[in-house]
């Protein structure tokens, strides 16, 4: 289907991004919003290997320029850099500053940017250099939202006026109470389903007794649970978007925002779906347990998946975790149906034995495995099934009123969703 940016439709795009991220969001008024891209590996697809990392690149790029993102409007609403790890930022000057083969034009303006860390710390690719010739520095936005602090560039975050939601302000309206809305994105007309983008959390603190895999304050721990979280609200649909975030971060979204982020329309899951994120796996059961304890998968319940990951990322990432994934299938009731889902990931295979004569011999140490697992949920993951396309517009009920938004299907077709 034709996808043009400002066609009164909310698109989101995941570029196959190999081992990284970058989302690319058309509001249904046209602004567009960008959350990371980066690339610690471009993958090739190893049952095409036609697909290079070169192509891979340059198919990322093309998708970036396709009308529906930028067209001949060469402008970047908000860009959100959940955090400083090169997977998530230093593909930025390559993909936003290349002009293509057919003359397409470079992006002129990055009109906002918020990120987690100190900005200098956005060295990967000089994506920090990148943005000083493309941002002004009153619209850099170095931005906190923890259990202790609420801040924008070390200046408390104020509160809209009643029943509002202001931009960099926290909304005082009751069903996004606390969210800072960075993003209207409404197309402007009359009854039109309002779609605003908010920010959630950043630079969350650690909670005692839980452990995410990383030492506490460590640079690489601090950055990916200090992950900026995104969420979207077209209508009465919600999407979240988790960039690295791990336990810490499900528990302060859950213990903070309780109802308001339940039932979500779709979750980006966090940290490439590693067991960092919503997995109770641990070898301490009580650590286990305390994870386990969250429940946050459960409390948010989406219908569609999406997962970042490379196709083969790796014995070093061991990336997506079939684990985590199937915590998902069997903690969301929500999560629809998609018959015959392949999803390439890894998973953990215990220690097998044989019997040689009387004696019992290890025929295969415990270990990890490259597996392609089949569910059949809506869960999508980029290194599995490339670029990932989801696109929703409002709908008249023939009440008068508008209704809910509807998904629109890859096949051209209009389907309201159970």
């Amino acid at each position: 289907m034709p996808r043009t940016r400002g066609d009164g439709k909310l698109h989101i795009t995941y570029n196959e991004m190999g081992q990284g991220d970058n989302i690319l969001i058309a509001c249904p008024n046209g602004k567009v919003v960008v959350i990371d891209c980066g690339s610690a590996r471009w993958d090739t697809k190893y049952f095409d290997l036609s697909v290079t990392p070169e192509v891979l690149r340059e198919q990322a790029i093309r998708i970036v320029f396709d009308n529906c993102f930028l067209g001949t409007n060469q402008m970047v609403n908000a860009l959100i850099l959940t955090h400083a790890d090169k997977d998530h930022c230093n593909e930025l000057a390559s993909v936003f500053d290349h002009t293509l083969t057919d003359g397409t034009s470079k992006v002129s303006e990055i009109c906002a940017v918020y990120f987690s860390d100190l900005f200098g710390s956005y060295i990967e690719g000089a994506a920090n250099f990148y943005l000083l010739n493309k941002t002004k520095p009153e619209n850099r936005y170095a931005i906190t939202i923890n259990a202790t602090d609420q801040k924008i560039n070390d200046s408390a975050i104020e509160s809209s006026p009643k029943n509002t939601a202001e931009i960099n302000k926290k909304s005082s309206r009751l069903e996004t109470q606390g969210f800072i809305k960075i993003i209207d994105g409404t197309e402007d007309k009359l009854n039109a389903l309002p779609c605003n983008v908010y920010i959630l959390a950043s630079n969350v603190k650690t909670y005692p007794n839980i452990q995410d895999g990383y030492p506490n304050e460590t640079p690489e721990g601090n950055r990916n649970r200090g992950s900026v979280v995104t969420m979207i609200i077209y209508g009465d649909k919600k999407f979240l978007f988790m960039g690295d975030a791990t336990f810490h971060t499900e528990k302060f979204l859950k213990d903070t925002y309780g109802a308001k982020i339940q039932n979500l329309e779709f979750l980006h899951i966090g940290h490439h779906a590693s067991y960092r994120t919503s997995s109770s796996y641990s070898n301490d059961p009580k650590q286990a347990q305390l994870v386990k304890n969250i429940d946050f998968i459960r409390h948010v319940n989406p219908r569609y998946l999406a997962v970042t990951a490379a196709y083969d990322s790796g014995s070093s990432l061991k990336l997506p975790r079939w684990e985590t994934i199937n915590n998902y299938i069997q903690g969301a009731a929500g999560l629809l149906n998609k018959l015959g889902t392949l999803i390439h990931c890894w998973e953990y295979h215990e220690t097998e034995y044989i019997m040689v004569g009387k004696k019992r011999q290890v025929s295969q140490p415990k270990s990890d495995k490259l597996n392609d697992k089949i569910t059949n949920k809506y869960i999508l993951c980029t290194g599995t099934h490339g670029a990932l396309d989801f696109d929703y517009k409002e709908h008249d009920d023939g009440s008068g009123r508008k209704a809910r938004a509807y998904k629109l299907e890859a096949d051209e077709t209009e389907t309201l969703l159970p």
